[in-house]
């Protein structure tokens, strides 16, 4: 089982290099990448997590970013609020954007979408009071899952209103 890992992995689980390029010599921006095993990396040789290859892609594009991988595999909606606060409060400096990427879990062990809803808006209202832009990321429910979930998910539409997540994107500039 993969472990929670920060960004800066350069060897694989076989040991190959992993290339992760240097920074570029531009302002430093920090990253939190909060969500569940999709983040954390779960079944993925170390260093390929999202948030490895998204720095290792920023960086390609000489983004200066630091992404800080705080994925936990299971995570719910409801875990992920509980720490939220604690993992802002334990980066060096505020981020300057966090990616938000929880409800698959909560998908899968049938969770009321309305609970979803309630805690993906907490953790981006507390964005919001210490003026942190976030970007969600989410997925749709795999067509292998049972046809009483797949309907469920659907049926219940985008987990948040359309403005927020609006908002959400144009406050999340990286310029």
């Amino acid at each position: 089982m993969a472990a929670t890992r920060g960004a800066g992995n350069d060897t694989a689980v076989d040991g190959t290099a992993v290339a992760m390029p240097p920074a570029p010599a531009s302002r430093e921006r920090l990253i939190l990448a909060f969500g569940d095993s999709l983040y954390a990396g779960y079944g993925v040789a170390r260093g390929h997590s999202l948030p490895d290859v998204l720095q290792a892609t920023l960086r390609r594009k000489d983004v200066n970013a630091t992404i800080v991988n705080a994925g936990v595999s299971g995570d719910t909606s409801a875990a992920g609020r509980q720490r939220f606060a604690f993992a802002l409060d334990s980066l060096p400096c505020k981020p300057d954007l966090i990616l938000l990427g929880l409800g698959g879990n909560d998908v899968l062990r049938q969770i009321a979408p309305a609970e979803t809803r309630a805690n993906l808006t907490a953790m981006m209202d507390e964005a919001r009071r210490r003026k942190i832009p976030v970007v969600l990321t989410g997925m749709r429910a795999p067509p292998i899952s049972a046809p009483n979930i797949r309907q469920r998910s659907t049926r219940s539409g985008p987990i948040l209103p359309r403005p927020m997540v609006r908002d959400s994107i144009r406050s999340s500039s990286m310029a």
